[in-house]
């Protein structure tokens, strides 16, 4: 139950209606301006007022604290609108009409749920609604509590232990459903790949229906092949029912067959054989989905009808081309997605130059190459080209908006990438994806508590949703709750024993929540010779990171020159590669070696100062590798410049560069402003994206200058931090 104080009845004038209002505003857990071109129309009112005092309270919060989101009920934009500036400094919600959605209703509870077990300011919703919490909402997030072996590939394997049971599921709605995947009954086992992609769709066309909750892809495939009854599964994934099925493909003929069951009851309440032409594989999927909704008694919107009738392509060649690319990219190895994936996207849009899913493919790909490898202009240009064609052919595809998200935030277009996020928001507000795009989006302004809030409703509705665990892994360390991070590592590493990512997380937490290295360095043991790193870029990245956290100056210079000079593959800029080596050399008291590739940057920083004068992190980039040659004066007057252009920024903005700034300090001299600085950000909400730790800070090549100072060994021996952030 929650108490929700919303005057509809018009208002009371006097001093006391004045008091009483005042009171409920400063009392209130979420504070919701309604906006619209009733609000724009009215210049002068009572309502402003409240949001004037609304905006007031958050100055007496915490950064980072979350209290306000508007809701806004027509077509009102946030630019020009009449509204506090605190207000367009959030996220705005749309409800059409004023209609609270099951997302909206969602997360409210949610947020609710996690004031009561982090006593702190609420979390930012909507309209002039002023809510408080009066007894615990029923809301517990799924997940498993597991102790794996992890392992890569290349590793020695252990088997992991079974999983353990699933204590806090969900319980199951009536219209819950889990897709199972299907059993490949083709001759050729090759064919394997087609009975994956009949699944996925016919998951997908469930998913996208409003009034259904289905549990998602990557939650359901460990369930391939296993010896778990029905009821279990339904119990561990908290859905009502199960559906089964099976494929067979044969020539131009095609054979599905799929069968519902009452997960509760192991009752069987539905069952139906489609035998086909090839050709008619899209009118299977919509038939046997269409049968499901039939059976669970659900009423279908003019919007889905028209995504069930939705063909993605009338070329069956295309879409074959397009699965086999599909089930290389779920392997989860990138240079086979790039060398072997993009080959068969390319020839599915040669056959169907209208196929968006084949057209966002090459998008994902080329941006996963350009990510990980080639940050060339051409392959950015090749990822734009694809996005361009997919977003021409439909504009509204789910896989489209997000390689269009995806493709804008790594251009560090913003703004776009929010329009995208939102649009997948208001179309796609059942799946799972919605809530981690929510949470991505509070993320990213720093608004964690609401970013939590989303992330457990997410893993409520789709417990073992690896997109979602492993983003909502990175947020849990950034703010220091390294249980609950080692927690879904684990739970990552059980779904996935090749997930080298979630290995190198796992041991990096170890590290964070204690200073040990036993980890990382039987992590680092446990990799190839090095002279194999350029045939795994995966194993080149994770032997990288460890030497970074480890402090490994050998190890680095050994790795930079068995790159020939590049770090490109973990996202460095060239200048901020040399400049860690270089710090690799310094450290071995060795500074003829690095002299050189500070000179280096030193003449990069100022030719492009001179085309970008006021930037921050060319002038850090100046000023450090004027202070590591022996120029600290110079160094200083450099670094002053950038901070003066960073303290007129909001906050949240160029988080990284605040941090080089305050480090380079450390070299041109400035150790006591360096230790301040850092101790500041170690326990600022605004700077957890950079997931900063005191023990990494020890270790770091980059702090040689402090190593030795009581100020700064004194600072990190402080427990207070390395203490949760929120």
């Amino acid at each position: 139950e929650v108490e929700v104080w919303f005057d509809e009845g018009g208002l009371e004038g006097g001093d006391a209606w004045d008091q009483k209002i005042r009171r409920q505003i400063k009392e209130c857990s979420l504070f919701i301006p309604i906006i619209s071109a009733q609000t724009q129309a009215r210049r002068e009112a009572y309502f402003r007022l409240e949001w004037k005092l609304a905006e007031e309270r958050t100055h007496l919060m915490a950064e980072g604290t979350a209290f306000l989101l508007p809701i806004a009920i027509d077509d009102t934009r946030e630019a020009g609108a009449l509204v506090p500036e605190s207000f367009r400094r959030i996220q705005w919600t749309r409800l059409p009409g004023g209609v609270p959605s099951t997302l909206f209703v969602d997360r409210v509870r949610a947020l609710l749920e996690l004031q009561r077990s982090h006593p702190a300011p609420a979390v930012p919703l909507v309209g002039t609604l002023l809510v408080r919490p009066r007894r615990p909402w029923p809301l517990v997030a799924a997940g498993l509590a597991l102790a794996v072996g992890a392992s890569l590939p290349f590793w020695a394997r252990r088997n992991p232990p079974p999983p353990a049971p699933v204590t806090n599921a969900a319980p199951a709605g009536e219209k819950s459903i889990a897709v199972l995947p299907f059993t490949n009954m083709s001759d050729d086992k090759a064919n394997a790949y087609f009975a994956d992609g009949v699944h996925e769709d016919v998951l997908t066309n469930l998913a996208n229906i409003s009034a259904l909750k289905v549990i998602s892809r990557t939650s359901v495939m460990q369930y391939r092949d296993t010896k778990k009854t029905l009821r279990q599964i339904g119990t561990e994934l908290g859905v009502a029912y199960i559906l089964e099925g099976s494929v067979r493909h044969s020539g131009n003929r095609i054979r599905v067959t799929g069968q519902l069951v009452n997960a509760r009851t192991d009752e069987h309440v539905w069952a139906k054989a489609y035998d086909r032409e090839l050709t008619d594989v899209f009118a299977v999927q919509e038939e046997l989905s269409r049968e499901i909704t039939t059976v669970l008694q659900t009423v279908l919107s003019p919007q889905d009808n028209a995504r069930l009738e939705h063909r993605p392509t009338q070329n069956v060649a295309a879409y074959a081309l397009y699965q086999r690319a599909l089930a290389l990219i779920y392997r989860g190895v990138a240079q086979a997605s790039v060398d072997q994936a993009l080959p068969l996207l390319e020839q599915a849009v040669a056959l169907d130059p209208n196929y968006a899913k084949a057209w966002a493919g090459i998008s994902a790909v080329e941006g996963l190459a350009y990510g990980l490898e080639d940050k060339s202009a051409s392959r950015l240009s090749k990822m734009r080209e694809a996005q361009a064609q997919a977003e021409k052919s439909d504009p509204d595809d789910y896989d489209v908006l997000t390689t269009g998200a995806n493709l804008a935030s790594m251009v560090g277009d913003r703004a776009l990438a929010d329009r995208y996020h939102q649009r997948i928001i208001e179309l796609f507000p059942n799946r799972v994806e919605a809530f981690l795009t929510l949470a991505l989006m509070a993320a990213r302004e720093l608004r964690w508590a609401e970013a939590l809030a989303a992330f457990a409703q997410g893993r409520v509705r789709d417990p073992f949703n690896v997109d979602l665990l492993a983003t909502y892994e990175s947020v849990l360390l950034s703010l220091r709750h390294f249980a609950e991070a080692e927690e879904i590592e684990r739970i990552l590493i059980r779904l996935n024993p090749d997930d080298s990512d979630a290995v190198l997380r796992l041991a990096t937490t170890a590290f964070f929540r204690s200073g040990s290295t036993q980890e990382l360095k039987g992590l680092l043991a446990r990799l190839p010779p090095e002279d194999r790193d350029k045939q795994d870029p995966f194993v080149r990245y994770t032997r990288f990171e460890v030497m970074v956290m480890l402090g490994d100056a050998d190890g680095l210079i050994r790795v930079w020159r068995q790159s020939e000079g590049d770090f490109r593959f973990r996202d460095y800029s060239e200048r901020e590669g040399r400049m860690l080596v270089a710090a690799a050399y310094l450290a071995k008291k060795d500074p003829a070696s690095a002299r050189p590739l500070l000179e280096k940057n030193r003449d990069s920083a100022q030719a492009a100062l001179l085309a970008n004068p006021a930037d921050p992190t060319l002038l850090n980039d100046l000023g450090v590798a004027l202070g590591m040659l022996g120029e600290p004066e110079a160094g200083r007057a450099k670094l002053a410049q950038a901070r003066a252009i960073l303290n007129s920024l909001p906050a949240n903005k160029k988080l990284a560069a605040r941090f080089y700034s305050a480090v380079d300090r450390a070299w041109v001299g400035e150790k006591a402003e360096t230790v301040a600085a850092l101790a500041d950000m170690l326990r600022s909400t605004t700077m957890a994206g950079l997931q900063m730790n005191v023990y990494e800070i020890r270790t770091s090549l980059l702090m040689v200058p402090l190593r030795g100072d009581p100020a700064f060994e004194a600072m990190l021996k402080d427990p207070a931090n390395n203490a949760p952030l929120f």
